[in-house]
């Protein structure tokens, strides 16, 4: 049916007793199909229907059952096989299972071993699994546990055996004692360090684990507390304390099975000294275990659970019965991120009916407590999922961690009410993870609608697997030796089933390859009982799934059976085709051409362009060939998918024919590698040769820029992995001449011989293994130095997993020199990258809005990585070696440089383009000053040192020359990236203004971003105004731009360059400013000029000053006395007049900037005559728009000038005294009203704009040709209330003030 029960993928191992083939089961080269096809019907009276149908292969370049076995193979590659060697000479076909490992080689010898009767010793029994996390697969053979990790290239690397103890086994010690029984569950607990935690997935080189195995049967359970330490691979041993040994069966259950462990998990103590960890076990009935172990022994425990065994059947909405709702059929952690507290963590229990969640301590001695409980049967009965079905069984579950999402197997009995046939349905369904329950999401997805009827021991026997591409796709294994992908597509189902040769054997147990990104799911990897380890390729499962009613799921049909089923396979195959095409696999295709699907143009096209290159080759000729490619439509698409640059990618891309996996100390050996990538960089230079020669260059240099880009780039990678390859084998040799040993094999040992760069280059290679599993059987270190057009992922690799080659547990020498090695290594394969794009210029498009490959953030990402470690080493080292210090800031020095400009060529790039990059610039801005100012106070610790000692002049001199050398190369760097501030600290440490002067000339930045705008800045700040204005006469312009912001030194700068009509504007605005003003402005009016000037506001009398230079300035200038802007001048000098009489009478502040409004409110407020009659005053010196604008004001104010006199008394007296005319006009002389109405009217005081009749005539009679709505003096004056008795006199005043002449000269007038 399905495949073959495995251990889960959480450390759950596949029970291996003859249960299932002991009942009769199908034998492996006999199958059959369990599913009913849509038309048949299944016979009521028998409890199975076989389907006899002919089905598709997955695998159609499968050998024949002839086939050599590949247990026989003498090593762990597969290139032996002429069907992989076909595949690996065009391009990989990742429609087909890939070949990862083979198990290891002690493992092979005992399956192959034979008997007494010299056959074959039979195996049926095999127990083995595989672990998700730790990336070990297990297998239990005889008497001995066999432990390896399933992703090495060479399975030896990491490969244990482990003897299980002797009180287990027979007296003769050849087998398990039979009291015990052959069938385990087997738990591997990952030791992680907490700084390697979140790259422990990827790298499985640092990983130690413990293991814990538990037997079904007698609960006996052995424990290795670290299988890759000698220490602990001493194992302990706990012998069940309750009589197990009985395998009493539940009385009274239909379908009476045996008592036994169904599942296990184990997890290490958290927040304890004790090193251990805790294993949770459920048995078939419903009873849980719980097993403390350590190094000391086994504590084992039941843990008190309700469990009815009586026959219980429960109606649930009368569709369907349960037997025994206490049993249980799986354990599983849930994610670390669902505990409830730290120290504890979640465990999930799927029972007959539901889930239940248990919260279990993680430390010694401690019991676990339920939680809360959920009925799965329930939930689905009251949604009527579950409708016509008789019995639902839960099956499975496992919770998909990157979605917070479980996922459970069922399978229904059900009966068809229309023919009476039964049948068995497969289905899963989903539930979102809540804090304190599950929710479901949606309804059930069918993965066998009508299946043949099985045991319900088959049925508990299957196990789901989730996490794996195609993303969402599910995989069932069942005990028949089946592996069957479920992958929801286009709204159906689609299923795809594994399948490998006859001598393939079952497969044991399958998991997910941890991918090397985040959230990102990994390809599917499946232990197999004889063939090792395959991966499944998502694209193998969007190709060849096929829908269930087409295709058995049981082991019928795994060989080729004639050409009536290679159709029948190809016609699924290209009905898969046609509805993949064109649709993106989530997690496969995303950002990766490799798994884009050609159209059969393109692949013509790109045949095509390999067959005209082989003929240039052979030839010289290419006649023709421009035509051709065009016709083909070769230039049609862009990018990375186009042939040319898929030609150029197969060049630098190719896998060499042969590899050495080894690191060998042999020359030989060292150059082969070297041989291989020369080859690859003269193969590539013949193909430029050949879109030269035929004129396909000029076509893509002119129209297809990015295509040429790409092509280049890879010549520029290529020469960067030669350098690097250069690097290694100098370093190697090196390593080998100070090593007294002339050969080196252990791991440690190739390691050391091979470098920080070595190691890098390996996890690099391991990254590409894990993205492609069509690269799973080669070594990492052929794939990083063969896979040239991936070199970014060396510097992803820093970036992500520079804690597994450089950590703090490492001495600080160490640190140090694995550091400064990578800088070394990255710093200069990038300059030789650019080195090669220098040199072969003439090739390359036009670089315009072109982002080079270097300048990318991956690249920028690693190189900040870096940088980042340089100077956390530096601040360790400076206190533990601090002779390391210059060495790390001298590489920081090289890898300031290349990190900078790939930042650089990254903004060009995107302001060619027209898109937006400030976000950049900032990011590029701090890092710049940030490395700029540690290489600058490191320069000025090393000459502090040097120098310490030395006080007199001559000292002096040599310290300042001392740091021009120190100083050269970080100057040359700071003007190479606008490092303002580094430049501007360096000048004025060396005081050098020549050297100060001669970078403000250089163009650096934009305009208003120069550095002659930063060092005026940095005067400004500094308050050196002298030296500020001193440079102003070097850069006039550019100062005068500064200057716009500081206006309170503008005016000196217009003044110097003699733009007196400026100085005078900007005089005026500083007079009236009501910012605070630098008080230095006015000391430099005063002629005193000092740096300690302190920022405050102008007293009236320096106002007065600088509206009086204004004044000279504008008559400096070119204008005239009675020009407008002299006359607003005066006028203004005029109002601050008054302003300083207000204050001498305590009327208002010295600082205060009062408006004509304000002060003529001020006045006319104050009681005091003379300022009344200054608000007169004002108001001729406010102009027209003031007068118009404030005509209520003025009238106010003729009302308060009429109120100043006594005009009933001046009547009373001069008819008591009988007044002559002359004592009557000197009277009316005195009033206010005759001097207000002298200032307004009679033109002898400076006033500005036009006549005051044009506001306010004087008198009414003078209105006729004013509309009669405006007022006049006169009909102000009719409203006070001594004007019925003295409104002549008060007349007769205005009219003396207005007529009366004033000979002055306005000259006399004006002081400064």
């Amino acid at each position: 049916m399905f495949s073959p029960a495995g251990a889960r993928s959480r450390g759950k191992g596949r029970d291996g007793t003859p249960a299932a083939a002991g009942r009769g089961r199908t034998p492996i080269k006999q199958g059959h199909a369990r599913l009913l096809s849509s038309g048949e019907e299944a016979s009521p009276s028998s409890p199975s229907t076989p389907l006899h149908m002919q089905l598709p292969q997955s695998s159609h370049w499968l050998a024949s059952p002839g086939t050599r076995s590949p247990l026989l193979r003498s090593s762990t590659s597969v290139r032996s096989s002429p069907a992989i060697r076909s595949l690996e000479k065009s391009k990989a076909d990742s429609s087909q299972p890939v070949f990862v490992s083979d198990l290891p080689q002690q493992l092979r010898t005992v399956l192959l071993q034979e008997g007494p009767d010299g056959n074959t010793v039979d195996h049926s029994q095999v127990c083995g699994g595989m672990d998700q996390i730790t990336g070990l697969s297990w297998m239990i053979q005889g008497t001995h546990l066999f432990v390896w990790r399933h992703v090495s290239h060479q399975s030896s690397e990491s490969f244990r055996i482990f003897p299980i103890p002797h009180e287990l086994c027979t007296a003769s010690g050849d087998r398990i004692d039979p009291k015990h029984g052959n069938s385990w569950a087997v738990c591997i607990v990952g030791l992680q360090n907490e700084n390697k935690k979140s790259s422990i997935k990827f790298h499985e080189n640092y990983i130690n684990a413990s293991v814990v195995m538990c037997n079904r049967k007698s609960l006996a359970v052995v424990y290795w507390t670290d299988i890759f330490s000698e220490a602990g691979s001493i194992p302990v041993l706990g012998l069940s304390t309750e009589d197990t040994m009985d395998l009493t069966t539940l009385s009274g259950r239909r379908g009476d099975k045996a008592k036994h462990v169904s599942s296990m998990v184990a997890c290490s103590y958290m927040k304890t000294d004790i090193q251990g960890c805790v294993a949770i076990a459920c048995q078939s009935t419903g009873e849980l275990w719980r097993f403390d172990c350590t190094r000391h022994g086994i504590a084992q425990k039941k843990v008190c659970r309700e469990v009815d065994d009586g026959p219980s059947r429960g109606e649930l909405g009368e569709s369907f019965y349960i037997i025994n709702s206490a049993a249980a059929r799986s354990v599983a952690w849930r994610s670390e991120e669902g505990a409830s507290k730290e120290g504890l963590r979640q465990l999930l229990l799927l029972t007959a009916n539901g889930i239940e969640c248990w919260d279990v301590e993680l430390a010694t001695g401690y019991q676990i407590h339920l939680l809360w409980t959920f009925d799965v049967l329930a939930d689905l009965d009251s949604g009527r999922v579950l409708v016509g079905q008789k019995k639902v069984w839960l099956l499975d579950f496992q919770e998909d961690t990157a979605h917070r999402r479980l996922k459970l197997l069922l399978a229904s009995f059900s009966r068809d009410r229309v023919n009476g046939s039964s049948y068995t349905q497969y289905f899963t369904v989903s539930y979102s993870c809540l804090s304190n329950s599950v929710q479901r999401e949606g309804g059930v997805q069918i993965i066998l609608p009508k299946a043949r009827i099985e045991e319900e021991n088959f049925l508990l026997s299957l196990h789901l697997r989730v996490g794996g591409k195609p993303e969402g796709s599910v995989m069932i294994l069942a005990s028949d030796g089946t592996a069957t992908v479920a992958h929801g597509q286009g709204g159906a189902i689609k299923l795809y089933q594994f399948d490998l040769a006859w001598d393939a054997g079952k497969v044991i147990d399958a998991c997910v390859l941890a991918s090397s990104e985040e959230n990102e799911e990994g390809s599917w990897l499946v232990l197999t009982e004889r063939a090792g380890v395959w991966a499944i390729p998502g694209k193998a499962v969007l190709l060849c799934g096929v829908e269930p009613p087409e295709r058995s799921l049981s082991r019928k049909g795994s060989q080729n059976e004639g050409p009536g089923k290679e159709d029948r396979w190809r016609t699924a195959l290209d009905t898969s085709r046609k509805t993949s095409l064109g649709r993106d696999e989530p997690g496969l295709r995303k950002e990766n051409p490799e798994y884009q699907e050609q159209s059969l143009q393109d692949v013509e096209a790109e045949a095509l362009v390999g067959h005209l290159f082989t003929e240039y080759l052979r030839t010289g000729q290419t006649d023709g060939v421009l035509e051709k490619l065009q016709q083909a439509g070769a230039f049609e698409k862009e990018g990375a998918t186009n042939v040319f640059v898929l030609a150029s990618k197969a060049i630098v891309d190719a896998l060499p024919k042969h590899w050495t996996s080894t690191m060998v100390a042999n020359t030989a050996v060292l150059a082969a590698v070297s041989s291989q990538l020369a080859e690859k960089q003269r193969k590539h230079q013949q193909l430029l040769h050949f879109l030269s020669a035929s004129k396909c260059h000029e076509e893509l240099h002119h129209r297809q820029r990015t295509i040429l880009h790409l092509i280049m780039e890879h010549g520029e990678k290529l020469s960067a992995v030669i350098w690097l390859r250069e690097l290694h084998n100098s370093s190697a040799q090196a390593r080998l001449q100070g090593s007294p040993d002339s050969v080196r094999s252990s791991k440690t040992q190739v390691a050391e011989l091979g470098g920080a760069v070595w190691e890098l280059g390996l996890l690099a290679g391991e990254k590409a293994r894990r993205n492609n599993v069509m690269l799973l059987d080669r070594d990492k270190a052929e794939i990083f130095y063969s896979r040239v057009s991936d070199l970014e992922d060396l510097f992803s690799c820093i970036h992500l997993h520079s804690d597994m080659i450089i950590n703090k547990e490492q001495t600080t020498q160490v640190q140090v020199d694995k550091t400064c090695e990578i800088s070394y290594a990255c710093s200069k394969a990038l300059q030789t990258a650019i080195r090669y794009r220098d040199s072969q210029h003439t090739w390359y498009p036009s670089p315009e809005g072109l982002t080079p490959w270097y300048c990318k953030p991956v690249v920028r990402l690693g190189l900040w990585k870096l940088a980042t470690l340089i100077l956390e080493l530096k601040e360790e080292a400076s206190v533990l070696l601090p002779s390391l210090v210059a060495t790390l800031m001298s590489h920081l020095e090289e890898l300031a440089d290349v990190l900078l400009e790939a930042y650089a060529g990254a903004i060009t790039a995107m302001v060619e383009r027209e898109e937006e990059y400030r976000g950049l610039q900032m990011e590029y801005w701090s890092r710049r000053d940030l490395l700029l100012t540690a290489m600058h106070h490191h320069a000025r610790a090393l000459l502090e040192i040097a120098t310490n000692d030395v006080h007199d002049e001559n000292g002096e001199q040599k310290r300042l020359s001392a740091l021009r050398g120190l100083y050269s190369p970080l100057v040359s760097l700071a003007r190479r990236h606008a490092g303002y501030q580094t430049l501007w600290d360096i000048c004025s440490e060396l005081k050098d203004m020549d050297s100060l002067r001669n970078l403000m000339h250089e163009s650096m930045g934009l305009r208003e971003g120069r550095f002659s705008n930063f060092v005026f800045e940095q005067c400004y700040k500094s308050k050196q105004f002298s030296k500020l204005l001193r440079l102003g006469e070097e850069f006039k312009d550019d100062l005068a731009l500064f200057l716009q912001n500081h206006k309170d030194l503008l005016w000196l700068h217009e003044l110097y360059m003699q733009h007196f009509t400026l100085t005078s504007s900007t005089l005026h605005w500083l007079a009236f400013s009501k910012e605070p003003a630098v008080s230095a402005m006015v000391e430099s009016i005063q002629g005193e000029l000092r740096p300690s000037c302190k920022v405050g506001k102008l007293k009236i009398a320096d106002r007065k000053r600088l509206l009086n230079l204004a004044k000279l300035s504008a008559l400096a200038g070119g204008e005239m006395l009675t020009s407008e802007k002299v006359m607003e001048i005066n006028a203004d000098i005029e109002m601050l007049e008054v302003q300083a009489e207000a204050y001498h009478l305590n009327i208002s502040e010295e600082d205060d900037v009062l408006t004509p409004r304000q002060l003529v409110e001020m006045c006319l407020r104050s009681d005091n005559p003379d300022l009344i009659l200054r608000a007169f005053h004002v108001f001729a010196w406010g102009g027209d728009i003031f007068r118009r604008s404030n005509k209520s004001l003025l009238e106010a104010a003729w009302l308060k000038a009429a109120d100043q006199d006594d005009w009933i008394l001046m009547r009373e007296v001069s008819e008591r005294d009988g007044w002559s005319d002359e004592q009557h006009v000197e009277a009316l002389q005195n009033t206010a009203l005759y001097q207000a109405a002298k200032c307004c009217y009679s033109g002898a005081y400076l006033q500005k704009g036009g006549s005051f009749e044009d506001v306010l005539p004087l008198l009414q009679e003078e209105m006729g040709g004013i509309d009669t709505e405006v007022e006049s003096v006169e009909t102000i004056l009719m409203q006070h209330r001594d004007f019925p008795e003295a409104g002549q006199a008060m007349l007769v005043a205005v009219q003396m003030g207005k007529c009366i002449e004033v000979y002055k000269e306005v000259g006399e007038e004006m002081e400064l």
